[in-house]
């Protein structure tokens, strides 16, 4: 999956919405996706699931995990 690559997704209220990837960070035994909203320009953290040479995003749903992810994730940028 490249970066700048505009994504569309799907929101739970089945509406659509598009997403530039602006990077896929590694944590734990999975792979989590930052993507920018071009809509509204919010930041959304999304599963990143590998399938064959593509891929997907899905919600992550377990809020101790989402709040986990986004330190780490957090925690990287500030180092940089």
């Amino acid at each position: 999956m490249n970066e700048d690559e505009v994504i569309e997704l799907e929101g739970a209220d089945g509406s659509t919405f598009q997403c530039q990837l602006l990077d896929l960070y590694k944590y734990g035994e999975k792979e989590y996706g930052m993507l920018l909203n071009l809509e509204t320009q919010d930041l959304v953290l999304m599963e990143f699931i590998e399938r064959g040479d593509s891929g997907s995003f899905r919600s992550i749903e377990d809020d101790a995990e989402f709040e986990a992810v986004s330190e780490y994730i957090k925690a990287l940028i500030d180092k940089a």
